[in-house]
């Protein structure tokens, strides 16, 4: 199923399974179909909604959110209240997929119920997807709701809106005393990136040294939230410090390399050493480099890459030792490093790398190789016969 999923020509063939097979056989056609991405298969699949079977329905409605075709929206829209729960849920996820607002009276009437609480909750989401002042209404009505599930689906739904229309009914939640869904109304406010949100996510940064207040201080990336981020970084919860020190590098004017090092330097947790490294990186700070290879003895993937921002040739020894590695996502990370800094030393291990059992990391070396080639003015030749080692 694989190779057909990625290969157009079945399409013709799998559409006629649409019409033609048993329930089962239909099932396993139209998920493939919604992975093709090839809206020639579109009136099928719309054909498929109305099908007795209601898995085929249901399959049939993911594969049309999948293909994000208009044609699908008033035949979703039309199975938006199915007998059948599973039907209406994947129903109302893929009319928020296609992001029309005609689905928008009959999706707040869906989020309004709670009859259905996964129903509800993939409402609110699609809600959040379409936007529009009626949406988003909804959703700011949903925050005031007595019952906790309205209000974290609303919540949920408002981070993937991220609309600044919602700031001022976000900022009165974060004050609601129930601390339940308070973790998606923070994410909420990093998501509209409004200044207004700023002094009210650092005060609770300050007082509940939370994580998702640094990330969401990152997203916005106000200068304002330096200071109370710095103070982030050496407070007692971990999560908390490794957050700050990614938030500070969006939040500064300055390079506070020299802090985040310190601090890196410092730090014995090593998820926090690991976002840490990733600040590092992010700011291309060379005086890191010693410590970012003496981190590399920790299996740190994040260290890796941030070696690969930063472009000494220093680290290609260490990194090529990491070729090797147990760990997929270190593999991984040191052949794209390699490819950033562009040493012509790196090429043979990373050929040797495309014999790995893991399609990513197979991938990261043939693109570093190409990388170096070109960094090296070397010809490309022959690499097509390299690529048929990836995808054999």
């Amino acid at each position: 199923m694989k190779r057909v999923i990625h290969d157009r020509r079945w399409v013709v063939p799998l559409t006629f399974t649409v019409m033609l097979a048993d329930p089962r056989s239909k099932m396993d056609a139209l998920s493939a179909l919604g992975y093709m991405q090839d809206t020639r298969a579109v009136p099928v699949l719309i054909r498929a909604l109305r099908d007795r079977h209601p898995g085929v329905r249901n399959n049939a409605a993911m594969a049309l959110g999948r293909l994000k075709d208009k044609r699908a929206v008033r035949p979703l829209i039309a199975i938006l209240e199915d007998g059948y729960p599973y039907v209406n849920q994947f129903a109302v996820t893929a009319v928020g997929e296609l992001g029309d607002t005609q689905a928008t009276d009959i999706l707040i009437k869906i989020f309004f119920n709670e009859s259905y609480p996964q129903a509800q909750w993939n409402a609110a989401s699609s809600l959040g997807k379409i936007k529009g002042k009626k949406a988003l209404d909804a959703l700011m009505a949903g925050l005031k709701s007595d019952l906790l599930d309205t209000r974290i689906s609303s919540t949920h739904a408002l981070v993937l809106a991220g609309d600044t229309s919602t700031v001022d009914a976000l900022i009165e939640a974060l004050y609601d005393r129930n601390p339940i869904g308070k973790s998606d109304v923070i994410r909420a406010l990093g998501a509209t990136k409004d200044a207004r949100a700023v002094l009210h996510l650092i005060n609770y940064l300050n007082v509940n040294q939370s994580s998702d207040a640094a990330w969401s201080l990152g997203s916005i990336g106000d200068s304002r939230a330096e200071k109370a981020l710095i103070r982030a970084m050496k407070c007692s919860n971990p999560e908390t410090r490794g957050a700050a020190a990614r938030a500070l590098v969006k939040c500064s004017k300055e390079n506070l390399g020299f802090l985040i090092l310190d601090a890196f330097v410092s730090e014995k947790n090593q998820q926090v050493r690991s976002n840490m490294a990733w600040a590092l990186g992010e700011l291309k700070y060379k005086p890191a480099v010693k410590q970012l290879i003496a981190a590399l003895s920790d299996q740190n993937s994040d260290a890796a890459w941030a070696l690969g921002q930063v472009g000494d040739t220093s680290a290609v020894v260490p990194l090529l030792s990491l070729l090797t590695s147990e760990v997929i996502c270190v593999r991984e990370y040191a052949a794209k490093a390699l490819g950033n800094i562009g040493d012509r030393r790196a090429v043979e291990p990373l050929l040797e790398l495309l014999k790995d059992k893991n399609q990513y990391v197979r991938d990261k070396a043939f693109m570093s190789i190409v990388q170096i080639l070109e960094a090296n003015g070397e010809p490309l030749q022959g690499l097509r016969e390299v690529e048929k080692m990836i995808n054999p």
